[in-house]
């Protein structure tokens, strides 16, 4: 994604904003024109490169890349707004590894300038269901450092997946692991512990995002209602 690149596609003077979005592309050193995407975060910047990549190969102008992929909204659960109540917004994501939590959550905090404007303190909280034991005990200091851009973490209980539990990890663990580098971390095991700590914590204009490939985004419209 920089001009000193050797790559033959790259994408330039990236600007994100709540709205979305927007690169200048470059193809073998020449400018093929800006791109704007509704879609926030450089991971998926980087997967509208290599579509105009593809595109290209197959002999496609410039300008109707353009036009389609200013349409393209982003897939299912991948930043899915699934609401807009009591003034704070409902973000449902199916990130469940270190990086894409990391990338996940800088977008969320540039889409939370959007969330009541003339609330000063906008925050992010992230709700996360780790995912299988296996993944958490080989990356737990990779999951640990992913949350930055959040303001508050809530973990629950481990996302099986079918896995048996052979290191005896739990989400306590997790919570802890986190709390070595985020000061405003809590643990919440359970579907109703979630909605319970939800509600006592969300202030009008938070963005309050839901990482996991498990089960937990069925806690959604409960917390919602």
């Amino acid at each position: 994604l920089r001009l000193e690149s050797e790559a033959d596609y790259i994408a330039s003077d990236i600007c994100e904003t709540a709205q979305g979005t927007t690169a200048e592309i470059w193809e073998r050193g020449q400018r093929l024109g800006e791109l704007h995407l509704a879609i926030l975060g450089r991971h998926n910047l980087s997967n509208a490169l290599a579509a105009i990549a593809a595109a290209r190969q197959l002999g496609i102008g410039s300008a109707a890349i353009a036009a389609a992929l200013v349409t393209f909204a982003g897939a299912k659960r991948r930043f899915d707004h699934r609401g807009f109540h009591n003034n704070v917004l409902f973000i449902d994501d199916y990130a469940h590894h270190p990086s894409e939590i990391t990338v996940t959550l800088a977008a969320a905090r540039v889409k939370s300038t959007e969330v009541l404007p003339e609330v000063s303190q906008r925050r992010v909280v992230a709700v996360f269901k780790p995912p299988r034991y296996s993944r958490i005990t080989t990356l737990l200091q990779e999951f640990s450092r992913a949350f930055g851009d959040a303001d508050q973490v809530i973990v629950t209980d481990i996302y099986s997946a079918g896995e048996t539990n052979t290191s005896g990890i739990t989400g306590e663990d997790i919570t802890s692991a986190i709390g070595e580098y985020h000061t405003q971390v809590s643990y919440a095991g359970t579907l109703s512990d979630v909605k319970s700590k939800l509600a006592l914590v969300l202030q009008p204009g938070d963005l309050v995002i839901f990482l996991t490939a498990g089960n937990l985004n069925q806690v959604i419209p409960a917390v919602m209602a």
